[in-house]
């Protein structure tokens, strides 16, 4: 904890002294309150770094991370969202790949079986054939 705290110290200096290139500073800020709980700070520090687009790498660990927080709090639309915005800057990042395909995967499951329940013929529907004589 005491080492989040001088990362985070250490951090703010630098973003607000441009010291350090912002985007990186940004999502390490966001880790670094990660570690310290402070999820709200994390989710602002992941947002200031998505703002500053100069590299795709960082921009795409910011929108994962970012997702996470969001998925922590029971915000599973917004999450899925950044995690396909992480996907859309950097298709290599892995963990966002992952993430994606969970509920991809598992929204595809449901709509297989809603759609398997919806196919089937209900008493109402069936047709019967009669011969005319």
């Amino acid at each position: 904890l005491g080492n989040a705290n001088m990362a985070i110290s250490y951090l703010r200096t630098a973003i607000y002294g441009g010291v350090y290139e912002r985007d990186n500073a940004n999502l390490f800020l966001g880790l670094a309150f990660l570690a310290n709980g402070n999820k709200d700070e994390a989710e602002k520090a992941f947002t200031a770094a998505v703002s500053n687009e100069r590299k795709a790498e960082i921009v795409s660990e910011a929108y994962y991370q970012r997702g996470l927080v969001k998925e922590s709090r029971g915000s599973t639309d917004a999450a899925i969202a950044d995690f396909k915005a992480a996907l859309d800057k950097n298709g290599q990042n892995q963990n966002a790949q992952a993430k994606y395909a969970q509920y991809n995967n598992s929204s595809v499951a449901a709509n297989r079986g809603k759609e398997t329940e919806n196919n089937k013929a209900k008493p109402s529907q069936v047709l019967t054939t009669q011969t005319v004589d």
